[in-house]
């Protein structure tokens, strides 16, 4: 997957597949991280060899686009985001979101917390709630 220059946006990169999927073309969009723009203004401003003609040489060499929107991938999970959410931004199928998370996403203790935190609060909220009742 080629991307030139026009596919960064002030958020995110916006990709169109070429192919078609379903007779539709589908849309990758990875959002614009601290990292990510500090690695596209080293890129915008690393030195080309003499001759090279700089307006066809403004692709992002060095990077590939599918380590990108992987980690973007685990980087949406990480924050929460539920497997359709991330479907939606990234382009790709829900069997796809699940076995990158599967394979990428590092089980850690803050998640099992959040986990433990998320189930937990609902029924402590309506707990207090019957109590103030009572």
């Amino acid at each position: 997957m080629s991307l030139t220059w026009d596919h960064l946006g002030e958020i995110a990169i916006i990709k169109t597949a070429l192919k078609k999927s379903r007779g539709k073309r589908r849309k990758a969009i990875v959002p614009m991280t601290d990292e990510l723009e500090k690695l596209l203004e080293e890129l915008r401003t690393r030195k080309r060899k003499e001759g090279v003609n700089t307006e066809r040489a403004e692709r992002l060499k060095g990077l590939q686009y599918r380590d990108t929107r992987r980690t973007c991938v685990v980087t949406l999970g990480e924050l929460g985001l539920d497997d359709a959410g991330i479907s939606a931004i990234t382009g790709y199928k829900l069997a796809t979101i699940k076995q990158i998370l599967e394979t990428y996403m590092p089980r850690t203790e803050a998640m099992a917390a959040r986990a433990v935190v998320a189930r937990i609060a609902p029924a402590s909220a309506e707990a207090e709630k019957k109590e103030q009742e009572a």
